[in-house]
């Protein structure tokens, strides 16, 4: 788990004709002043071990399962901070959902 990240609200114009583009902030607006969602994820992995025969050299088969996500909630990435844009205050990306991993592993 951690807090939602911080981003800038912006105007999308160069508003101050200084050549910095669309980063201009609204007057008074300081650096990182919107907050986004905060991220939560939890993992859980599932492992077991099969002892295969009983001589000398014993061979043991591990089979697993990781499970990535596993309340599957969605946590967003960025977000629009440009003040003239329709998707303003919105997420662009979201981190994976739920994943599944399988594994196997073979002693001898």
């Amino acid at each position: 788990m951690n807090s939602a990240g911080p981003y800038t609200e912006l105007l999308g114009v160069d508003l101050y004709n200084n050549a910095r583009g669309r980063s201009a902030r609204p007057p008074g607006v300081g650096c990182n002043t919107l907050e986004g969602a905060g991220y939560m994820s939890l993992d859980l992995r599932v492992a077991r071990d099969l002892k295969l025969g009983q001589s000398k050299t014993e061979r043991e088969l591990t089979i697993g399962a990781d499970i990535f996500n596993i309340t599957n909630r969605v946590n967003y990435g960025s977000y629009v901070g440009t003040i003239g844009s329709p998707l303003f205050q919105q997420p662009t990306s979201a981190r994976p959902a739920r994943q599944v991993q399988l594994s196997a592993r073979f002693k001898f």
